[in-house]
């Protein structure tokens, strides 16, 4: 007999935990406001965003929260900003002049570690960002670094000016981070220490929730519950 062997996708806890809708979006009250305006308002499309804030900070959640908004899973496209190439980019606005097929009928791109992107592709996306069409919108994210460089090599300022841009700071969010931590923690398994444990694991990580979660996946506040002991 020949048993075949299923696999099964596990996912790290960062992705297992994502917020799936804004209420589980962790902090970034005043930003997530802004954007349910933008919703309410029916105003997604024809925009682009620009998401700026430090590594784990929730600007890829944040994303595609807002694409979900406008369009189905399937006319949703992520890409490395670093990989874009200006074909590409004349390729996306040759479709997006179309309607979306599902039961939404919008568009969203994703642009993710904007400051990868490449000169030509910053001087082909200042004509295709300005007009956008109403079904339709560009999102960017980089971290501050990432700004800070892309902006020095080559005058891109006018392509965010385009865009309605967000400054997440994770900063702000260190209790909480380290609140919704516990509780995964808890919920994992991995758990059983007190909220200071999770303080003290958010500043070490300087408040990268991603990275905070891989250390609790990997067991590493057990090893120093045990080392301490």
């Amino acid at each position: 007999f020949i048993i075949a062997e299923r696999e099964i996708a596990v996912q790290p806890l960062y992705e297992k935990y994502r917020p799936k809708t804004w209420d589980e979006v962790i902090g970034h009250e005043r930003v997530v406001k802004n954007l349910l305006r933008f919703r309410d308002n029916d105003a997604i499309g024809g925009h682009a965003f620009w998401f700026t804030g430090q590594s784990g900070c929730g600007k890829t959640s944040i994303a595609r929260l807002l694409a979900a908004e406008l369009c189905d899973e399937d006319n949703f496209e992520e890409m490395d900003a670093l990989q874009v190439t200006p074909f590409q980019l004349a390729e996306i606005k040759r479709r997006r002049a179309c309607f979306a097929l599902g039961s939404k009928r919008g568009r969203a791109y994703f642009f993710d570690e904007a400051h990868g992107l490449k000169k030509e592709c910053i001087t082909q996306l200042l004509k295709d960002v300005e007009p956008i069409p109403s079904h339709v919108v560009y999102i960017f994210s980089t971290t501050k670094a990432g700004q800070a460089k892309l902006f020095s090599g080559i005058d891109a300022a006018p392509l965010a000016s385009r865009c309605v841009e967000y400054r997440l700071n994770a900063t702000d969010n260190l209790q909480k981070f380290a609140e919704r931590a516990k509780v995964i923690a808890e919920a994992e398994g991995l758990g059983g220490f007190g909220l200071p444990v999770y303080v003290d694991l958010a500043k070490r990580c300087n408040c990268n929730f991603r990275a905070m979660l891989s250390e609790i996946e990997a067991g590493a506040l057990c090893r120093e519950v045990a080392i301490s002991a």
